[in-house]
């Protein structure tokens, strides 16, 4: 039995992560432990989604910190085998929507979705999980992780900060040490991706071009670390972190909810 573990990040939308746990509970087929991972809405939102699913919250520091509240919460805590991150205005639509992402995770560790917008890109496959497009581009709104990945590769880089390039460096470290990508002689270095029942709502975008280029800038620099990091940079916010997970909001205790069958 594989221990699943399903994120939700969110950021003062409230009715967009609501609705996203509800799909969630909806059409998961397997058992599996969600928590929201939310980068500090105000009290209402933090009360009325605590009600509904385990929820992680703090101080506002950007999409990078917020992505490792989950993903730390469900593969550390919880020793998860495949985790699946949704961004809050990602729903699945169909059942068993999972199935797809947790074999993908346990063949290459790591899958991103395969976003229609940018199909001119793909290089080749057919988008299964046993035969994913391969792609030099890949999209974050869905990504999935095996345990064994994040416990290789480690978290998100906390230096990026507010929005932008956390996620590419993420999947590059990955990909360096043979999480969901494979090199190609002709393409150079081409990521996995697989095609899933998802409904991608239009929303506001928290894009800021300062942070993506400041980012960026960043990330130039990085690039001859080690590729494992933890999802703090420093003893304070070591600190700060531990916190947030001691203090999660949970209705039930942890334990996995399972979705009735039809």
């Amino acid at each position: 039995m594989v221990r699943l573990g399903i994120g939700i990040v969110t950021f003062r939308r409230r009715t967009l992560a609501q609705d996203a746990i509800d799909a969630v509970r909806r059409f998961t087929r397997r058992p599996c432990h969600v928590v929201v991972a939310d980068d500090g809405s105000d009290s209402e939102t933090i009360a009325h989604l605590g009600g509904c699913a385990t929820i992680i919250t703090g101080n506002n520091h950007g999409v990078t910190w917020n992505k490792n509240r989950a993903l730390f919460y469900l593969r550390s805590v919880m020793h998860c085998d495949v985790v699946i991150l949704l961004e809050d205005d990602v729903h699945p639509k169909t059942f068993g929507w999972e199935e797809a992402w947790i074999e993908a995770s346990l063949r290459w560790g790591h899958a991103n979705l395969a976003g229609s917008w940018f199909r001119s890109m793909f290089v080749r496959g057919s988008g299964t999980a046993a035969d994913p497009y391969l792609s030099p581009a890949f999209s974050g709104q869905c990504t999935s992780f095996s345990g064994e990945a994040l416990d290789y590769a480690g978290y998100l880089d906390t230096r990026y900060r507010g929005f932008g390039v956390g996620h590419v460096d993420h999947t590059f470290r990955l990909a360096r040490l043979g999480y969901g990508a494979v090199r190609d002689p002709e393409h150079g270095l081409l990521f996995r991706l697989i095609v899933s029942p998802l409904r991608l709502l239009e929303s506001v975008s928290a894009r800021n071009e300062n942070d993506v280029v400041r980012n960026h800038d960043l990330y130039t620099t990085l690039q001859h670390e080690p590729a494992f990091r933890f999802p703090w940079s420093t003893d304070g916010e070591l600190e700060e972190f531990r916190f947030e997970q001691k203090n999660r909001f949970t209705p039930f205790q942890d334990e996995p909810f399972a979705t009735p069958t039809v």
